[in-house]
């Protein structure tokens, strides 16, 4: 499968819609902020979906957010896999696609987190500051 396709769905599910008919007016700091920004593709072993991290920014509090997302590989059925005020980011599948592992801050530093495919709940199995989900070692049964 080409990640092509996929990709370009997750990017339109990230960008504000603009109204038909809107006057126009010029491009603000304001709008800038608006735009969510759509990185750290991975997608699924089985090729049927992908997950890609979502930074949003709150103007008003200064502060940005971080949010994994998941897709199916045609483009719909965009369901939020996160929702944290902190930082959720570069997500990786384990080689069954039964887990995804991911960076998270929710915790202080940032920390690698599993979420089980059947399971509702994140676990932290790190309590050290890590760099990338990449740093952790793979074995044929998942992550270690």
């Amino acid at each position: 499968m080409k990640p092509g396709p996929a990709l370009a769905a997750a990017l339109l599910v990230a960008l504000p819609l603009c109204a038909t008919g809107a006057e126009k007016r010029a491009f603000t700091v304001a709008d800038l902020y608006a735009v969510k920004g759509v990185a750290t593709p991975a997608i699924a072993p089985d090729g049927r979906s992908v997950v890609f991290a979502v930074t949003s920014t709150d103007l008003p509090a200064i502060r940005r957010q971080t949010n994994l997302w998941r897709v199916d590989a045609l483009g719909a059925g965009a369901r939020a896999l996160t929702l944290s005020d902190k930082s959720d980011t570069s997500p990786a599948f384990s080689p069954d696609g039964s887990v995804l592992a991911f960076l998270s801050t929710r915790a202080g530093d940032p920390q690698v987190f599993f979420l089980p495919r059947a399971a509702r709940r994140r676990r932290r199995p790190t309590s050290r500051a890590a760099s990338a989900p990449s740093s952790s070692r793979r074995t044929a049964s998942g992550f270690c």
